[in-house]
């Protein structure tokens, strides 16, 4: 990997912001290969304008000509009214797999964090790698889904949900042409069209990229098992401190976000 400033910008972080600020500043204490985290690009998606971050934003709206919230909340009502809340989980998926189309200059390969999670340890990425943990999270209705969209018999048999994913631009649009091909349909009315909207869990991108990755380039994956925990809250810097002594990052997602207590 070159060392030149060029292409250390050139390695970007994407870090999703659905809401408020949630501990962001720890956030970047993200390393790839030997390159120090002052050299990450951010860039930033929100609904809403956030003049206390000084990283690249980016509107959602950018992403309207492919597909909104409001298109997957009206299907969603459509097909299974219920759950029809569900459609902004199911739109932040999308987001992280086609903002490689929208976000400009980023770089082929790129890190998407969920912007609840908080790493305490540098976890090291190489270009052009895939590195996958496997969890115990299994949730079968994210199966059906895979299978058809890639057109496969059997899964990797384990899931990949881990709040965080080194992607690749080039494989991304390698995954999308080919679901494109397999169901003559844009890959996001692909997705669509085989989900079970009766589930109101019933699609995982990062499972979805993990089998495409895993089943169609293994020379270029890596398992990397890291440890990490689910907390219940916003911990304070106390708590970070001793959860760094155990786990690489923890992650809060039914926390209500508000600023790191001292």
């Amino acid at each position: 990997m070159e060392t030149t400033n060029e292409s250390i910008i050139n390695w970007e972080l994407h870090h999703k912001i659905m809401a408020k600020k949630r501990g962001i500043d720890v956030c970047i204490g993200i390393s790839i290969d030997q390159i120090t985290p002052e050299y990450f690009t951010i860039p930033i998606l929100s609904e809403e304008s956030l003049e206390y971050l000084k990283e690249k934003e980016e509107n959602e709206s950018e992403f309207d000509p492919m597909f909104c919230k409001e298109s997957i909340r009206a299907e969603w009502t459509r097909r299974y009214p219920v759950f029809a809340w569900r459609a902004g989980w199911l739109y932040q998926q999308l987001l992280k797999l086609m903002c490689f189309k929208v976000i400009s200059g980023l770089s082929e390969s790129f890190v998407v964090v969920d912007s609840d999670t908080i790493f305490l340890r540098d976890v090291p990425f190489v270009p052009g790698k895939y590195y996958f943990c496997k969890t115990k999270e299994y949730h079968p209705p994210y199966l059906p889904p895979i299978r058809a969209l890639l057109g496969v018999v059997e899964t990797i048999g384990f899931s990949c949900v881990t709040h965080h994913s080194i992607f690749n631009s080039r494989f991304l649009q390698a995954m999308i042409g080919e679901i494109e091909a397999r169901h003559r349909l844009p890959s996001v009315e692909a997705i669509l069209r085989h989900l079970d909207f009766s589930e109101p869990s019933c699609f995982s991108e990062w499972d979805l990229y993990a089998n495409y990755m895993i089943l169609r380039h293994p020379k270029v994956t890596r398992r990397r098992q890291l440890r990490w925990a689910d907390i219940k809250e916003q911990p304070s810097s106390v708590q970070l401190a001793a959860y760094a002594k155990k786990y690489d990052f923890v992650s809060y997602p039914v926390c209500i976000a508000s600023p790191l207590r001292s």
